[in-house]
């Protein structure tokens, strides 16, 4: 029998805990006030994400550098932040587990994949905090996060995603001793449609998920998964 309720909870952020409502165009409108439409903005920030992630000083920085016009920096920065605060929201399930976890005195911790600025600025703004954040450059780079997270916290991990190739390489590389992987299918995940090379633990919403229960580990694809 496995005593559930004494492993660490790990998260992916972006469309795992979080979203923004109306999605990321809010980001291209900043500009429009100094004659930039919002489609060459895009452009721009589609370039940035390749190029180290998106946070708002590289995308003012290469916007002035392709455009050669003049931009209020400090105006565009703190519409930004007024932006980011507004759209940035936590989905209703994943408010009511950090409440749980917090209730029940249990950490957790975040592993996220972007600009380590912009993620960590996107966790401060939800008032989120988690025992450790970890911001990798690419995706695949997880598993080394957790592997040295499980030796911190001296016992096994539940790490929860909406991206299938993400829990695979974990898979992969840790094995389920280290890390139990759980996929949680969120309506407006880019990945809804990966198709898992494993089997993962799958829930669909963060509520499914109880900490207060000990069963065995052959009960972990039930609907409701105790851990």
């Amino acid at each position: 029998m496995e005593e559930f309720n004494q492993k660490h909870v790990a998260l992916d952020f972006d469309n795992t805990v979080a979203y923004f409502e109306g999605g990321r165009e809010g980001i291209f409108n900043l500009f429009e006030n100094f004659d930039i439409k919002p489609e060459e903005a895009e452009k721009v920030y589609e370039m940035t994400k390749k190029d180290g992630g998106f946070n708002i000083d590289n995308l003012i920085e290469k916007i002035k550098e392709k455009t050669g016009k003049k931009i209020d920096i400090e105006a565009v920065k703190l519409d930004f932040i007024n932006w980011l605060k507004k759209s940035l929201k936590l989905y209703p399930d994943a408010k009511e587990l950090f409440a749980r976890l917090e209730k029940q005195r249990r950490s957790y911790s975040i592993i996220s994949v972007g600009n380590e600025l912009f993620q960590r600025q996107k966790i401060a703004v939800l008032g989120l905090k988690p025992k450790n954040v970890s911001i990798v450059a690419r995706v695949g780079d997880k598993p080394s996060v957790l592997q040295n997270l499980a030796l911190e916290v001296g016992r096994q991990i539940i790490y929860i995603d909406d991206k299938a190739s993400e829990l695979d390489a974990i898979r992969r590389d840790l094995g389920e001793q280290k890390v139990l992987t759980v996929r949680i299918d969120r309506p407006d995940s880019p990945y809804r449609d990966e198709k898992a090379q494993y089997k993962h633990v799958e829930i669909k919403n963060l509520g499914d998920l109880r900490f207060n229960v000990v069963r065995p580990l052959r009960s972990r694809f039930l609907e409701r998964t105790n851990i």
